[in-house]
């Protein structure tokens, strides 16, 4: 796995609550990524239009959020896959 200074950088803005449906991060050059993937399965995506923003959508159905433990989720690009920790957690 090759990494570079633009996906390192890569974040959870917040941690996701158990049962949420959506997470957003923030990096460099997300308009690069190609997907998101989850035990196998395709996470669904919006990225900005400046490309320092992901929008991950679907969490819940792809039990990502189904309890409060940390998940790693492995975020695709053109050249490399970078796994990318999303802390979940208990609804306050």
């Amino acid at each position: 796995m090759f990494q570079n200074d633009a996906t390192q950088s890569l974040t959870a803005q917040a941690p996701a609550t158990v049962g949420a449906d959506q997470a957003t991060f923030t990096g460099a050059n997300l308009n690069n990524l190609q997907t998101v993937i989850f035990n196998g399965k395709t996470i669904g995506m919006e990225v900005s239009a400046d490309g320092k923003s992901v929008v991950l959508k679907g969490l819940k159905a792809s039990q990502v959020t189904a309890a409060a433990v940390p998940q790693v989720l492995q975020f695709i690009y053109k050249a490399n896959m970078v796994p990318v920790k999303l802390d979940v957690v208990e609804k306050k």
